[in-house]
């Protein structure tokens, strides 16, 4: 009975920490980026216009990413030291190339059990 038990414990344990870190955990790729600003700033219209991207012809997403990377796959030329000022996120659209990403949000870790 004990060990019925012990097995018990350990599948509920296992379901809650793949839960939680289901809960937590970015749905996109996590991205290193140079900038994240919560406004149309020009910076922000100056990489949209170099994309093509007119700001009418797109429902932009605050907050917005900047010149970003993947973090688990950057390019091999880039060596990826995400700390300050960089930021690393989760963003809704990245459809750009990561030279612009819309609706990004803080990157949380992922908490386990």
């Amino acid at each position: 009975m004990l060990a019925k038990n012990t097995l018990l414990s350990l599948s509920i344990s296992f379901i809650l920490a793949r839960a939680t870190r289901a809960q937590y955990a970015c749905p996109s790729i996590p991205l290193c980026c140079q900038y994240v600003v919560d406004s149309l700033t020009p910076n922000v219209t100056s990489v949209m216009s170099q994309e093509g991207i007119a700001p009418t012809s797109v429902d932009v997403v605050f907050p917005v990413g900047i010149n970003c990377v993947p973090i688990e796959d950057p390019p091999a030329d880039y060596i990826l030291l995400c700390t300050s000022p960089r930021k690393q996120v989760c963003c809704e659209y990245n459809k750009w190339g990561g030279k612009i990403a819309f609706g990004c949000e803080p990157d949380p870790p992922i908490l386990t059990a």
